[in-house]
Formats: structure tokens, C-alpha cells, sequence
């Protein structure tokens, strides 16, 4: 695309991708990440009479040189889940992202990270591992409070916020699961554990009381929230 041929951060390479992104709506700016550990913040300018806009590159930078798998926004920090297991938090500096902190929080990649209640993150990764880490809002810095070890047979593909301490996750082996988090003990208590006959299953929505799971296939399932 147009944007990749611009100046010296033009990058020939046809398997370069778009891997996840996340829109801060206060700032009206996009963040996307990208396979090969790029991450650029988009400014989105919106007209009140009209319905034109305009997206302006503000910045980039690269954390690495591995792949960036998922990413959430959490109050004024872009956190991002690696291919190589590793959690990275950014603090959002006007048009700039500033390093603060990176915890090795899964063996392989995090396929998957999940904001819940603003200060904590719910992590999926391909050890078949879940883990709780929470974020220290003032320095960036992660701790890690708990997890849950063999959560499936296969990587946890996805995981998604129910309530304030409720989430559901699906990993590639077709398992629906669904935890509730203790805070007071540092505690992943699973609540429901099932199969789905949908393969690969790696998308969640939730609508209502329906939750949507979909892979190689669509399953709706109702009462679990």
C-alpha cells in the first residue's frame, strides 16, 4: 500500500502485515502493529460538517524484531502481547510512545491479551497457558499475579472480557472455557469447560447474552455469561 512506499521507512516485503491495532478515541489516533515488530500511530481527522476525514502518520517505531500478535489500549499505555511470550507496555506521550516495561509472561507467543478493569490483563498464549498480570498505572510495570497451566491441550487462541471478573477463551484444539478471577486470593477459577464441533475456532464476540465463537464456522451459544 501507499503508506508503506514513504520515504526511508519504505519496507519491500510482500509478507509484511497487519497483525492487530486499536483506536484511542480520545485522541482520535489508531495504532497498528505489525509482523515484523512495527508499530505506527495513525491520526484520524474528523470534520463535524462533513463526512470527509483525513489519516495522517504521527509516528513509528519498532519494538523488536519479532511479530506483534495482539494489542490493547489501557488508560494512557498501549500494551502488546509478542510473538516470543513477552508482554510490552508503551505509555502514550502526546504523539510519542514511550518504552516502560517488558515481562516474559508465556514460554512461546501471546496469542491473545485482554484489559479487565482497566489495571489487569488476561493473557492467552501457545504454552496452552492462561495468565493474570496486572499493570501499575503511575510506572508501567508489570506484575504478574496468577495463571492457569494446561488451561487446554493445544494454544489459547483467544480470550475475552464477560464481566469485571468473568472472561471466556477458546484455544485450537476447540475448547470453550470460561474463568472467574479472584482478586482477594490471586486466584483463575474455571467456571464452564465444553467443545465446539467448529474447527480452528479463534474469533469471540459477545451481543447480549449471546456469545458468538467463530473459526472454520459459526457457533452461538446462550447462558454462559
Amino acid at each position: 500500500t501507499r503508506d508503506l512506499k514513504k520515504n526511508k521507512n519504505y519496507v519491500n516485503n510482500i509478507e509484511l502485515r497487519v497483525t492487530c491495532f486499536s483506536f484511542d478515541s480520545k485522541r482520535n489516533v489508531l495504532y497498528t502493529c505489525y509482523s515484523n515488530s512495527m508499530i505506527r500511530s495513525w491520526k484520524i481527522h474528523c470534520s463535524n460538517n462533513s463526512t470527509e476525514y483525513k489519516i495522517t502518520l504521527i509516528n513509528e517505531t519498532f519494538y523488536k524484531k519479532c511479530s506483534i500478535f495482539d494489542c490493547v489500549l489501557m488508560n494512557d499505555y498501549l500494551v502488546l502481547g509478542t510473538s516470543e511470550g513477552i508482554l510490552v507496555s508503551y505509555r502514550i506521550e502526546g504523539d510519542m510512545l514511550e518504552l516502560k516495561d517488558c515481562l516474559k509472561i508465556h514460554q512461546n507467543g501471546i496469542m491473545s491479551v485482554e484489559n479487565i478493569k482497566d489495571k489487569f490483563l488476561v493473557t492467552g498464549g501457545d504454552d496452552n497457558e492462561i495468565s493474570l498480570t496486572k499493570l501499575d498505572r503511575s510506572t508501567g510495570i508489570f506484575e504478574k499475579t496468577c495463571e492457569a497451566e494446561n488451561a487446554a491441550n493445544s494454544a489459547i487462541s483467544n480470550v475475552m472480557k464477560m464481566s469485571d471478573d468473568t472472561f471466556i477463551f477458546t484455544s485450537i484444539d476447540q475448547l470453550i472455557g470460561t474463568y472467574r478471577i479472584d482478586f482477594s486470593k490471586n486466584e483463575l477459577n474455571r467456571q464452564k469447560k465444553f467443545f465446539t464441533n467448529i474447527a480452528d475456532t479463534q474469533s469471540i464476540d459477545i451481543s447480549g447474552d449471546l456469545i458468538l465463537i467463530g473459526g472454520l464456522g459459526l457457533s452461538i451459544y446462550k447462558g454462559l455469561i
